[in-house]
């Protein structure tokens, strides 16, 4: 963004990578899935987007076995970098019965996963109070499907995507997984507050009240 005027400081990308490693030393995984949107242009690959990417698949590939990346909307001339790295692109990436995408298209037509995990939304929860005065808060968000499925949204990485205020309004969602198959009333936020924890909230059903509305 930084050829566009737009000036990220590289405080994002060290962000990142602590909260990465917080979660590596606490699972251990054997692999890492990122589900989609590595990098933040759509178009080309910017020479500050390029050497932050090569610093992630670096710091990936040094500490597990396999990197996946699930493709996102986001996510064009990422293949010679990650190729370079041996990340494994994909479009979806199943892991048992989860099934991981980016979020960006339906789910395959008669894919009955138990869980679908997917990123693109990068949800958050806007809570206002009686003064009027609105907090925003990153958080994870679950929701059943209508095929059956227990969806769960993550939030963003990054500490400058603010992401999709939930609500219980549907056209606010940018996912046609949420849109077309979320069941948002028993949807459950869990809101991510650094330095504190992840605290679930109650269903979106009991808190609308309490919800600033999304803007269009």
């Amino acid at each position: 963004m930084a050829e566009k005027g737009i000036f990220l400081p590289r405080v994002q990308l060290r962000k990142a990578l602590e909260a990465i490693e917080r979660g590596l030393e606490v699972t251990q995984p054997d692999a890492v899935v990122i589900a989609g949107d590595v990098k933040h242009i759509f178009g080309r690959l910017g020479r500050y987007e390029m050497r932050e990417l090569r610093e992630l698949f670096e710091f990936l590939t040094r500490r597990v076995g396999k990197v996946y990346l699930v493709r996102g909307n986001h996510d064009n001339f990422v293949a010679p970098i990650a190729r370079r790295f041996g990340v494994e692109i994909v479009n979806e990436l199943w892991l048992g019965d989860v099934l991981v995408v980016h979020g960006h298209r339906p789910l395959p037509e008669g894919a009955k996963p138990r869980v679908v995990v997917m990123g693109h939304e990068h949800p958050s929860v806007a809570l206002r109070d009686s003064l009027g005065s609105v907090a925003k808060i990153p958080c994870f968000l679950t929701m059943p499907l209508k095929r059956g499925s227990r969806l769960v949204v993550l939030p963003a990485l990054g500490i400058y995507q603010s992401g999709t205020s939930v609500s219980l309004q549907r056209d606010s969602y940018l996912s046609p997984v949420i849109k077309e198959e979320g069941v948002l009333e028993e949807a459950v936020p869990f809101a991510v507050l650094e330095g504190e924890g992840v605290y679930e909230l109650p269903p979106l059903k009991l808190i609308e009240d309490l919800l600033e509305a999304p803007s269009f």
